[in-house]
């Protein structure tokens, strides 16, 4: 998919990282894209696998705009096989995916942050749901 401008160059540099990673026009929302990022590396020994697929909803007006929804994939569960706390079934990013709930930005500096940026801060609410048992921004 040919997105043009500021989201296609921050797009190419996340596919330097993760080179699987997909971006695509949301049907229910123009403009908006729906971003999944597969194999992303998680914290040894919190979950039931060392990697994962993340995603968010990147919103008409990006980057001046910041992500504020964010998905983790429904396989994923502790270490323990626990399920995910903070989490939600919400089906606006597919029937594979739990949105993660409470996980906004509290800063988003349109200059500096990036799409990156975005599935940094994903992982980051994973060690966050892991750890503390609920995610604070």
């Amino acid at each position: 998919m040919n997105v043009g401008g500021i989201i296609q160059r921050q797009f190419d540099a996340l596919r330097y990282r993760w080179p699987q990673a997909t971006l695509a026009e949301m049907d229910c929302a123009a403009g908006s894209y729906k971003l999944i990022v597969p194999n992303v590396p998680l914290r040894k020994g919190d979950w039931d696998r060392t990697h994962t697929t993340v995603g968010s909803i990147i919103p008409l007006g990006f980057p001046q705009a910041s992500p504020s929804r964010f998905f983790v994939e429904k396989a994923l569960s502790k270490s323990h096989g626990g399920m995910l706390n903070n989490t939600i079934d919400n089906h606006d990013f597919g029937s594979d995916f739990y949105e993660i709930k409470y996980g906004h930005m509290a800063v988003w500096t349109p200059n500096k942050d990036t799409l990156t940026t975005v599935v940094r801060f994903v992982v980051q609410q994973l060690w966050r749901i892991n750890r503390m048992g609920e995610v604070r921004s």
